[in-house]
């Protein structure tokens, strides 16, 4: 099983009460997956109705391979709780509380190579707290970084597109 280094514990946005389009919040994160050569796979798309009260669960893994034994991985999740509401001429938005989650997680050895007995395990262990050290602590730094970045960019949208 491929090792998971939870680099980015966990960066929440959460907004009550607001208006905004989210077509142009996906806008966004998908320019920046795009600009920081991630890709993205969506686990959960889920939508669900109460009356005018709408719910979506997203779950989002942005995903970048950055050498054949190492992945940074920055899992997102959304969760919107409102009602579509008609601006003239803008389209529709959605009014209603957004909460957004972040983790940052660095996935080793995401083929298994090294876990098919308990010997190359333990040679792995060895291989990346030595040999690997400086290159690992420079991918994580890098996770960091960019789960920061992709943090301060939604956290940037929501200042200039909500209305509350």
């Amino acid at each position: 099983m491929a090792e998971k280094d939870y680099v980015v514990p966990e960066l929440k946005v959460e907004v009550q009460n607001c208006t905004f389009k989210m077509k142009d919040l996906l806008e966004v994160m998908k320019e920046w997956v795009s600009l920081n050569r991630y890709y993205i796979k969506e686990d959960e798309y889920r939508e669900s109705k109460e009356g005018d009260r709408k719910t979506v669960n997203i779950s989002w893994e942005v995903n970048r391979e950055v050498d054949d034994y190492t992945k940074l991985q920055i899992k997102v999740k959304f969760k919107m709780t409102g009602k579509n509401v008609a601006i003239k001429k803008k389209g529709v938005s959605v009014k209603g509380d957004i909460k957004l989650i972040l983790e940052g997680i660095m996935v080793t050895d995401r083929e298994n190579v090294w876990e098919k007995t308990a010997g190359l395990k333990f040679l792995r262990d060895i291989y990346d707290t030595t040999f690997q050290k400086s290159k690992m602590d420079n991918y994580r730094n890098k996770l960091e970084n960019e789960c920061n970045a992709l943090y301060n960019e939604i956290k940037a949208f929501f200042d200039l597109h909500v209305k509350n």
